[in-house]
């Protein structure tokens, strides 16, 4: 008799995005989300390094509505970060299936899901440095952001966002400049919060969680 994977059958959502560590946003790691929802206003997510069977998982993070996020004391609201750039670049996305009728009902599925999240906020920590070649889990738990300009991506993936557009052809047979047209009115109107928007790269201290005061988690001599 089989087990009941509860939990992990309420996974419905693969997305596919890039983080970069708080404490050294020129490092970057691909991360592909496995997400469930909580509710209306949250999204739970396990990270892999791969999208293929042997998958290393390297991470968690939670994503959460601005009416959530606003609720959060500032201290808090800085280790959270905004969506906006990696899903309007056409960035992050959800892996598509080969050419097919099933592969027109995910976009219809991913224009639908991310015109949302777009407004989100995600809190992700990562416990696997597989970038230095870690062969387990070492030191603790590393703070992680998403790309938020396209200066930072030219610092943080080679090549900048014309390497990004070949490697999504080739990956995903997507073409990003759609991707960008189609999500051009994503967030119409949307402020991200000041307090997503800290100095890079933030204190060491912070990539084990900051609990101080907001200044305790910005660049200290």
């Amino acid at each position: 008799m089989s087990q009941d994977l509860g939990p992990i059958n309420k996974v419905c959502a693969h997305l596919h995005a890039y983080h970069v560590y708080a404490s050294d946003p020129t490092r970057c790691v691909e991360a592909n989300h496995y997400c469930s929802m909580v509710n209306d206003d949250m999204r739970q997510c396990i990270i892999y390094d791969s999208p293929v069977p042997g998958a290393r998982l390297i991470g968690i993070e939670y994503l959460i509505s601005p009416k959530l996020y606003e609720k959060l004391p500032e201290h808090e609201q800085v280790l959270w970060h905004s969506h906006v750039y990696e899903i309007k670049s056409g960035m992050l996305l959800m892996p598509p299936p080969p050419e097919g009728s099933q592969r027109k009902n995910l976009e219809e599925q991913e224009q639908q899901e991310l015109s949302q999240l777009v407004r989100f906020y995600g809190k992700v920590y990562h416990l696997w440095q597989v970038d230095r070649g870690d062969e387990l889990p070492m030191g603790a738990p590393e703070l992680m952001g998403s790309i938020t300009s396209d200066e930072g991506l030219s610092k943080a993936f080679p090549g900048g966002k014309a390497k990004l557009k070949e490697s999504h052809k080739s990956k995903f047979g997507v073409d990003l400049d759609e991707k960008v047209e189609k999500r051009k009115d994503f967030g119409r109107g949307f402020q991200i919060h000041p307090s997503t928007l800290f100095p890079e790269p933030l204190h060491p201290f912070c990539s084990s969680g900051c609990l101080g005061l907001l200044d305790s988690c910005y660049n200290r001599d």
